[in-house]
């Protein structure tokens, strides 16, 4: 899983520092540390608060797994609760729209119609495509990309003009006659 984007970083640390200023134990925790700066207060509460949120306490180490479990902990120390509760259970589909994604794209590929995954998963599994589970939607990825392969591109070739003694001859191949 790749890492944390820089954008990702910078948006964790401002909730974080927001969520820091807005603490009730704030002073009280500056005051108990009196041989850290404001900022190195700051820097360990996070690194504590993300250690309860995601189990990694540095963001450099964070993956994409981490980012929406991050965001809601400290959106919901924030006191944003209806955000934090949306970005879990963004979190929790996160995998099942993945999967969706990866057979809309094998679809696409092939010059194939929803419908035709759309029946696959009815006869197979029972159910609408839809409410197919993240299990069942890689099924079906597979299930498509092992019965068809993908469409041609277009492919250019090249075509080359000689000219030998006034006369013009045309190839696709690379040879000249």
């Amino acid at each position: 899983m790749t890492t944390l984007t820089n954008q990702q970083k910078a948006e964790i640390a401002m909730l974080a520092r927001q969520a820091y200023e807005a603490w009730d134990g704030r002073e009280a925790f500056e005051r108990c540390n009196p041989n850290l700066t404001a900022t190195e207060c700051f820097a360990a509460w996070r690194h504590v608060e993300q250690g309860k949120a995601c189990g990694v306490q540095s963001l450099r180490a964070c993956t994409q797994d981490e980012f929406l479990k991050l965001r809601a902990h400290f959106r919901a120390l924030l006191g944003q609760d209806a955000a934090a509760v949306r970005d879990l259970l963004r979190h929790q589909e996160e995998p099942r729209i993945r999967a969706r994604w990866k057979l809309q794209r094998a679809l696409q590929e092939r010059g194939l119609d929803e419908s035709y995954a759309a029946a696959i998963c009815r006869r197979q599994f029972k159910c609408a495509l839809g409410d197919a589970s993240e299990k069942q939607l890689w099924n079906l990825y597979f299930t498509i990309t092992n019965r068809r392969a993908k469409q041609p591109q277009f492919k250019a070739r090249r075509i080359r003009v000689h000219a030998k003694a006034g006369a013009l001859s045309v190839s696709t191949d690379g040879n000249p006659f």
